[in-house]
């Protein structure tokens, strides 16, 4: 009877609302219970990650010959070097094995892409987050800062270290 009275005492007349919304909807307290301890369960588990290291290789090593070696892709698109797997299951190039071993500390993001037809417009929406004007052309700097210069102007500098470089 306890927990029913401390329980009942967080209860606000909007959670009465919400609660007689789905009523209406077919739903009852046990239902939307069970919901919410399912949804608990299936949240994914905090994140840990304290720093990111943002490789952004423009003009550097092509992705098929390292991080996505696309290994069911035709011989022509995928990359020459063999896949091998990582300790995760994911494929990345045989000229990385080391990295292989330490793909658990790592998060590859391999779906990241735009729109945009001109490669050098492409890098800067990617590294600045917004698509460049109409005037924006070749590799001329829109004005826009990058991603981490926002980052960094919000969280500030971290033990005296600049939070991006």
């Amino acid at each position: 009877m306890h927990f029913l009275s401390s329980a009942l005492k967080s209860f606000s007349r909007r959670d009465a609302l919400r609660l007689g919304a789905v009523g209406g909807l077919g739903f009852t307290l046990a239902d939307i219970l069970r919901m919410e301890a399912q949804a608990g369960q299936l949240r994914d588990p905090v994140a840990k990650a304290k720093s990111v290291i943002f490789l952004w290789l423009q003009g550097g090593v092509s992705h098929h010959d390292t991080l996505d070696p696309k290994p069911d892709a035709p011989s022509d698109i995928r990359g020459p070097y063999d896949p091998i797997r990582t300790n995760t299951g994911e494929y990345i190039s045989e000229l990385m094995p080391e990295f292989a071993k330490t793909m658990d500390k790592w998060a590859v993001i391999r779906s990241v892409t735009h729109d945009e037809g001109a490669h050098e417009r492409g890098c800067m929406y990617m590294v600045e987050g917004r698509k460049p004007t109409p005037a924006a052309s070749g590799s001329r700097a829109s004005g826009h800062p990058h991603l981490g210069s926002i980052i960094s102007q919000e969280l500030g500098m971290r033990a005296g270290m600049p939070p991006y470089v």
